[in-house]
Order: structure tokens, then sequence, then C-alpha cells
């Protein structure tokens, strides 16, 4: 069963994994680090699948159910934002206390491990110190949130983005339509379960006519905007956010050239009409601003206030002079 070759991209990961399948070089410990819903979690399977189906050829069957009794998976309770300290102690340590079954090792994955409680993480710390001769235990973390205790911890395996050709690739083998695959690739910002989350809404081309039609009020100084502007955003705010930002590059490129051809989504002439050559550095300056408010709505943040906040940054794009860095 090679869950590898399902992987799109990270061939310099999978190649280092291989290897050391390959050499029998298998760290206690592995933390796999990079953007959300980028593979991490099903290259944690693939190496889990590859090293139980080599100590056990009848293993396929459990394996391609994921209920092989020398692998567990650890993840959030449904409706819950953090990990607690009760899915290590009372979760992972008894389960890693008991031998491999059939395996040489035992395997736990820990998804969204940057999502542990303080109290959570302090617990971990024992085992990853100290782990049984068998085990292994990976950590899927998104950039840069876990605590750097447990980052010191285990081997740190970076993944990177996705091109857009290769999610582009996909999403077409996949059967989407060619247009709709371009903009959930342009949308996703490398990660492939964004991407082919887009690809499937039916609500692109509404939340397009929406923010347009807000830009388009912000620009002529509507401060009630702003909450008209949050309250959209509350409906899908990834897919929300995801357009907006493609929407404001867009005006960005189109406040330098005048030229649509280098445009990315935006085809409104009553937009267009009102851009302005200022509108690029006020764009530059506080963009950034928007991308890291977004990293919070996974985090145990209130969605509303990360929604005003992203709304008051727009209108500020459109109201404030901002100088040029």
């Amino acid at each position: 069963m090679d869950g590898f070759s399902e992987i799109i991209g990270h061939k310099k990961n999978v190649d280092y994994l291989k290897k050391a399948i390959a050499l029998d070089r298998i760290r206690h410990a592995y933390i796999f680090l990079g953007p959300e819903g980028v593979g991490k979690y099903k290259t944690a399977l693939a190496l889990a699948y590859a090293l139980i189906g080599r100590d056990n050829v009848n293993a396929s069957g459990m394996l391609s159910q994921n209920n092989h009794p020398d692998l567990l998976v650890i993840e959030r309770d449904e409706g819950k934002t953090r990990l607690g300290k009760d899915k290590i102690t009372k979760d992972l340590e008894p389960w890693l206390a008991l031998k491999p079954y059939s395996s040489k090792r035992r395997f736990i994955i820990i998804r969204d491990a940057h999502l542990m409680t303080l109290e959570a993480a302090n617990a971990l710390l024992k085992t990853l110190e100290e782990p049984p001769d068998y085990a292994v235990i990976i950590l899927i973390v998104d950039n840069n949130y876990a605590l750097e205790t447990i980052l010191s911890r285990g081997q740190i395996i970076k993944f990177m983005p996705l091109t857009d050709a290769e999610i582009l690739t996909f999403l077409q083998q996949h059967g989407a339509e060619e247009t709709k695959a371009e903009q959930a690739a342009q949308l996703s910002q490398g990660s492939l379960s964004k991407a082919v989350k887009f690809a499937d809404s039916a609500a692109l081309a509404a939340y397009y006519e929406l923010i347009c039609d807000s830009l388009i009020k912000l620009i002529d100084g509507r401060r009630t905007e702003i909450f008209v502007l949050a309250e959209n955003i509350d409906k899908e705010p990834e897919l929300f956010t995801g357009v907006l930002e493609l929407i404001l590059r867009d005006i960005c490129v189109y406040s330098l050239t005048c030229n649509t051809s280098n445009l990315s989504m935006l085809k409104r002439a009553d937009l267009l009409a009102v851009i302005k050559p200022e509108h690029n550095p006020a764009i530059i300056n506080l963009l950034p601003e928007i991308v890291e408010f977004k990293t919070n709505y996974r985090l145990n943040v209130n969605s509303a206030i990360i929604n005003i906040n992203i709304a008051f940054i727009v209108w500020k794009i459109f109201n404030l002079k901002i100088k040029e860095r």
C-alpha cells in the first residue's frame, strides 16, 4: 500500500522519508510543519502505512479503514477549539504504554498539534523526552504556532504551499471546470484542501458580487459599509476573505497599469472606474494586516471580532492616506 504515490507535490519530503524507511532510520518524533491543507496529514499517514505494511503484509485492509491497532490519530473533539490535556493523559499515554500488535512500531499522529493547550503540551513533553523504543509520534503543525519546547523535541519537516499548477492539475483531473479551477487554485494560496472546497462552492460568484458592491461603497467613504462587509464575511470566512484578498490584489495591479489583461478576478467596470493610483501603496501597506487577521479563524478567537477588523482595514485602505514604504 503506497500512500506516498497519492501525495501532491512535496517530492523532497517524500524522498527523504522513503530513504529513512529504506535505511531504517526512523525518528521517534517528527513535526510536520507548514500551511494548512497542503498534505501534512496525508504524508504522515503514508509514513505510518509504509512501515506498518512492511512489518505486516496483511495490514492493508485495516490501514485502508484507518483502524489498525498500531496506529492512533489524536484530534480535537467535535465543537472544541483546542486539544486538551485529557487527549494526552487519557488517550495517548495509556495507548502508547501497550507494545505493538503486529508491527515493530506504534504510530501516533496528532492533528492540529498547534492547538494544544499549554497543559496538554507540557504533558506531551514527558512522552517526547522519554518515548518507548517502538514509538513514532508525528505532530501536524500549522506554521509557527507550536511551542518552541515542542518544536525542539522532534525532527522538523517543512511543507511548502503547493503551486497553482499542481492544484489546477489536481482539480481538473477530478472534474472541476477550468475557469473555476483556476480561481480556486489562486484563492487557495497553496492549500489543496481549500482549493477543493472552493472549487465545490456554489457561492463563489455571489461573494464576488457582494465584495465588489461593498468596495464601491467603501471607496465612496461610507463607513457604515464596514458592518455590512463584516456580516457578509461571516457567511464563509475563508472563501469570502480569499476572494476579497484576490480582488484587492487586482485593484493594486490596475491602479498601476490601468490594464485589465493582468487581473485574476476583477471584471466589474463600475469598480474599475473608481480605482485611483493612491490605492496601490495603501493596499501594499495594509493587505498584510488582513492576511494576519485571517490566521486567527482557526484559533480560539471570536470570528465577529476578526470580521470587523478585516472590514475596518479595507475601509482604511480607501479612506486613509498611507505613506509608501
